[in-house]
């Protein structure tokens, strides 16, 4: 998806809208917009893997009364994400989180740190960029097109606000999403099925 898409055709729509007048406005129609945006996104397949693992332990606790799938799970996360942006969270603290999380969960490459031999009796520590090992998983989504106008809002008004702020719709799904497997990971996945069931169950 092309950089502030949404917003671009949405302004055009309102202008559109607000030139056909009186008598006109009864017999033009404009063209309708698509309900929904699509956009692909490459995360690491283990990760993805992991998410599906998650879904399938809380189809069991809801005793699949609900099977969500992973673009289920990738709704409700923006939506999430989106509820927190809009209303509780400060502009500078969630670009410094987004960008963050953008070299944790997005860089291609990891900084590792290793001791090299200078002389038979001397190391030194040398620090190096060290491609990542990484399979992806290409996932196609259909995203209502308000949430991703939401979304392209929120990373317009950071550019604006932060010069130095660059993030694509495709890289903030991906963060959102890669977010939620590192809470997996980490161990509060009985946390995670508890808040989800509060919703569901």
């Amino acid at each position: 998806m092309r950089k502030y898409e949404l917003i671009r055709s949405e302004i055009v729509t309102m202008q559109n809208r607000s030139n056909v007048k009186g008598i006109l406005s009864s017999i033009l129609t404009l063209p309708s917009r698509p309900a929904a945006v699509f956009i692909k996104i490459d995360l690491p397949e283990y990760e993805v893997l992991r998410a599906q693992v998650f879904l399938e332990d809380l189809s069991e606790k809801l005793e699949d009364a609900f099977q969500l799938t992973i673009v289920d799970l990738i709704a409700l996360l923006l939506k999430d994400f989106l509820h927190v942006a809009s209303t509780t969270t400060k502009m500078e603290k969630l670009k410094d989180s987004l960008l963050e999380k953008k070299a944790q969960f997005l860089s291609k490459t990891e900084r590792i740190e290793e001791f090299v031999e200078v002389t038979p009796a001397h190391s030194s520590l040398r620090v190096r960029d060290k491609p990542r090992r990484i399979r992806y998983f290409t996932l196609e989504l259909t995203i209502p097109r308000k949430t991703a106008l939401r979304l392209e809002i929120v990373l317009y008004d950071l550019e604006q606000l932060f010069k130095s702020f660059r993030m694509s719709v495709e890289e903030l799904v991906s963060i959102v999403f890669l977010e939620f497997v590192h809470h997996l990971k980490i161990g509060k996945q009985k946390d995670m099925i508890k808040r989800f069931i509060q919703c569901f169950g």
